[in-house]
């Protein structure tokens, strides 16, 4: 991808130039029409920049490791101002207790994140940062209906950025995921598929165990 915005710089570079001399050699009265032409050359290649720079941002990888989950997460919850949806399966102790995503979660709370949650099999006889905070009133956490359960796991932030991540068990070597960042309208589908899947949740009222009252 860094080879192709060098060589779209320099194309671009070459054309301003080239433009430059036209216009030096047939006379004043065309230095209009060049700049005109210049600047919309300007337009498309910094459009085709910023397009690749937006599509080197899709990562795919293959792992699953709990510390690096863990990572990933605290990062993702961090970098949210306004919103961020998240729909899992067990909220993995190991990943949910690490300090590092109880730090993001409570920072994000500060900023006033709106946070809404969807897990299927979170274990209420454990300790888990998300059944505290959900007892705290400080997020939503839902729970979808037997017939419904997501398949596929996913967190939006500020319905801009999405983590994805096929379907997998906690003692699985490796995972399939997706990153993509600042891709608006891939974002805006999964703000709608989570819209979809609270739609066939019960929101929980944890107390002492996850019975919705």
């Amino acid at each position: 991808m860094r080879t192709l915005r060098v060589v779209g710089i320099s194309i671009s570079i070459m054309l301003i130039l080239a433009m430059v001399f036209f216009a030096l050699s047939t006379g004043v009265y065309l230095v209009a029409g060049a700049v005109v032409v210049t600047i919309v050359i300007l337009g498309l290649f910094a459009e085709l920049i910023v397009g690749i720079k937006l599509f080197s941002h899709i990562e795919r990888y293959i792992e699953n490791d709990n510390e690096k989950a863990a990572e990933s997460l605290a990062k993702d919850i961090n970098k949210a101002h306004k919103t961020i949806r998240i729909v899992g399966g067990t909220a993995n102790p190991e990943v949910y207790n690490d300090e590092k995503v109880k730090n993001a979660f409570s920072r994000a709370i500060q900023r006033s994140v709106k946070i809404q949650v969807v897990f299927s099999e979170i274990k209420s006889d454990k300790e888990n940062t998300i059944i505290e905070l959900a007892n705290e009133g400080m997020i939503e956490l839902y729970k979808p209906n037997r017939d419904k359960v997501p398949r596929n796991h996913f967190r939006v932030m500020d319905a801009l950025s999405v983590y994805s991540e096929k379907e997998h068990a906690d003692g699985d070597a490796n995972r399939y995921s997706e990153r993509f960042n600042n891709i608006h309208s891939m974002a805006i589908r999964f703000e709608k598929a989570f819209d979809d899947i609270i739609k066939n949740s019960e929101k929980m009222y944890i107390k002492n165990d996850l019975s919705g009252r």
